[in-house]
């Protein structure tokens, strides 16, 4: 049901890549923000986006790790976001889950939560 519900979606938005596999990921860009969208399982999509890259040099990164997770602790009660790191640790990333979303509306609502997400992210780091 996730991917019918992500091809239907995407459909409606005019892109005509598809996804025809349980695990992969639609990616398409909105504004300035690139978007990947991921069937979890039959009822769950993970929608992700890249916040920032994190410096190389130490007091770059440190700057921008405390001011992310002040961020973090401050939007906890008012965004379902949640900030992660990508394994080789050189970004940040937001991610939302939508979970039993049913319609496109509501899967483009969330998508929509988080690109606007991503811009407050960027405008305070």
């Amino acid at each position: 049901m996730s991917r019918e519900l992500i091809n239907a979606w995407a459909s409606e938005q005019g892109l005509s890549r598809r996804i025809d596999v349980p695990g992969a990921a639609l990616s398409f860009t909105l504004g300035d923000v690139r978007v990947t969208l991921r069937e979890l399982s039959q009822s769950n999509i993970l929608i992700t986006a890249r916040v920032a890259d994190i410096p190389l040099d130490a007091t770059g990164k440190d700057n921008l790790l405390r001011r992310a997770m002040e961020m973090a602790l401050g939007r906890v009660r008012d965004s379902a976001c949640v900030l992660t790191a990508d394994s080789p640790g050189g970004s940040l990333w937001l991610q939302l889950r939508a979970d039993a979303v049913a319609t496109t509306r509501e899967l483009g609502a969330r998508v929509e939560d988080l690109v606007n997400e991503v811009d407050l992210w960027r405008e305070v780091l």
